[in-house]
């Protein structure tokens, strides 16, 4: 985990020049400023929430159990704790008008684990369906099948985002911005599990699954506040970031074979095979919902909240596993995965001071 590729750089400077000319179109036009655009400082903020990774679905075995009757079988999915996040921003705002520039920084990091004794059939399906499962299909024993499972994943964005505030009423103000981002997203699914059978065989299969994806791209939106009293407001915000992704997929399996027989031929043997898959120039976007109570005193404000975001294609595993008709025909994808928080955060003003329009 925690490789990150960069070049995606070189290919996506003509995408920044077009957002930088239409950012500089943008500033030149007219608008009413809003009060918090007539202070010129700088600013930094700080937000910590409780993210609850949704949509995942990372399952890892199937389970058939025959002495049920009718026959049972169920899919086994491990759970996605949710994590404490920090975001991190620093910006700088202009005054008279001229609106604020801004960059923050977030990121998710979560390991999760799950340990079973699993009865009847148990059947591996990080990897999917390979060479070797047309010899050990399954695992099986009448004490049950110990299986052990792990997640491990990572997620981060980088914005830079302009930003400029307009007074539509006396208590309303709308906040819209446009910027860059760069997101990195990572996933590793592991399955461990051994049997022996009632005949004295002996079976292992370790099975792992890991993508990595990168994207870059632009993002606009707005912020509604509606201020209730002089220090208490009510906000919500919408975005929208469509990025250009590249990502590789890889997966592997190791089956360990052991013959009790005493006498030869001894049948033990263990095998390993890996498939690979890339996915270049893909398409993928972001969409991020906010909503939050602020106070605010003086130059600190103080905010309380929820927001969700939704990351749709860039999590699409290039190398999903494969179904019982391998090699022909994929097994589940996901297309896409949110995560979802509880906010508190403080937005500080440093140095701020007040400027007279012109």
């Amino acid at each position: 985990m925690g490789r990150h590729r960069h070049g995606w750089l070189g290919t996506r400077f003509g995408t920044g020049a077009c957002v930088l000319v239409l950012l500089i179109l943008t500033a030149a036009t007219p608008a009413a400023a809003a009060s918090s655009d007539e202070v010129k400082g700088w600013i930094v903020g700080l937000d910590l929430a409780l993210t609850q990774p949704g949509g995942f679905d990372q399952e890892f075995a199937f389970q058939t159990d025959l002495a049920a009757s009718p026959v049972q079988g169920r899919r086994h999915i491990l759970d996605n704790d949710a994590k404490a996040t920090t975001r991190l921003s620093a910006g700088y705002n202009f005054g008279l008008g001229l609106g604020s520039l801004e960059v923050s920084y977030w990121g998710f990091d979560n390991d999760d684990s799950r340990s079973d004794l699993m009865s009847g059939e148990v059947f591996p399906t990080v990897f999917g369906y390979g060479y070797y499962n047309f010899t050990t299909p399954y695992l099986t024993n009448p004490d049950g099948v110990r299986t052990r499972a792990k997640s491990s994943l990572q997620a981060t964005s980088l914005d830079v985002d302009y930003s400029r505030a307009l007074d539509v009423g006396d208590n309303f103000t709308f906040r819209w911005l446009a910027g860059l981002r760069s997101v990195s997203f990572e996933e590793e699914v592991t399955f461990d599990g051994s049997a022996t059978d009632s005949y004295g065989y002996g079976y292992s299969i370790t099975q792992k699954r890991h993508m990595d994806s990168d994207a870059f791209g632009v993002k606009v939106g707005g912020l509604g506040s509606f201020g209730f009293t002089k220090r208490f407001s009510l906000e919500g915000g919408l975005a929208l970031s469509l990025l250009q992704s590249d990502s590789k997929g890889d997966s592997s399996q190791t089956v360990d074979f052991r013959d009790p027989g005493p006498d030869p031929p001894d049948d033990s043997f263990t095998a390993s095979e890996r498939n690979r898959a890339e996915g270049e120039s893909g398409r993928g976007q972001i969409l991020d919902l906010d909503l939050r109570g602020t106070w605010t005193e003086g130059p600190l404000s103080v905010y309380l909240g929820y927001s969700a975001s939704s990351w749709e294609g860039l999590v699409r595993d290039p190398n999903p596993p494969r179904s019982t008709v391998y090699p022909t025909v994929a097994g589940r994808s996901r297309d896409s995965v949110s995560f979802n928080n509880w906010n508190v955060g403080i937005i500080y003003r440093f140095g701020a001071r007040r400027l007279a329009a012109p």
